[in-house]
């Protein structure tokens, strides 16, 4: 098995959401590396981002936009919609890349991110490679990400608190544009 298909799968980033490699310090450091690899490209970089209708969706976009808005990339995103939907989105708004949230047909306790090139596409082998590396290197072990549960912990009554008192639109730290 290939380097990059120990992270990405053969269609994006599967598993149980809340595990390794979907917990919430793992996916804010995918959105990271994602973000890291799109500027060095395009420092003006924009992405969008949708998801299916799972209830981790919502958090596992937060943190992926979180991660990407910390690099400087603009987000934006679609809501629910589908990943043929986000893909033409990438493409006829010329946006650097799109990202989906889904897990297609697996168990509701699954999920999954997807990421497509700005042109429509499934993103090339080694773009998938450098990102995994730099997720790799931000959260140098899986044990690591893994620790960190008691700083999401935190985290997560922070984002809550700040929820309570922020517009409807306001999505993590990064206010979110509705496209559709």
């Amino acid at each position: 098995m290939s380097q990059t298909r120990q992270l990405f799968g053969t269609d994006g980033i599967r598993g149980v959401a809340g595990e390794f490699p979907l917990t919430r310090a793992s996916t804010l450091m995918i959105g990271r590396a994602l973000g890291h690899d799109l500027v060095r490209t395009n420092p003006r970089a924009r992405v969008v981002i949708g998801q299916d209708t799972r209830e981790s969706s919502q958090w596992i976009a937060d943190q992926v936009a979180t991660g990407l808005a910390a690099t400087g990339v603009e987000v934006a995103s679609a809501g629910v919609i589908t990943t043929p939907g986000i893909a033409y989105l990438a493409r006829s708004r010329r946006f650097d890349a799109g990202v989906v949230i889904s897990a297609s047909h697996n168990p509701w306790t699954d999920n999954g991110i997807k990421v497509f090139s700005g042109d429509g596409y499934k993103l090339p082998d080694s773009h998938e490679l450098s990102i995994r590396r730099k997720s790799s290197r931000f959260c140098h072990r899986r044990r690591t990400c893994l620790q960190n549960r008691q700083r999401e912990k935190v985290q997560r009554r922070a984002y809550r608190a700040t929820r309570r008192f922020a517009a409807p639109t306001w999505n993590g730290w990064q206010v979110m544009w509705r496209l559709i």
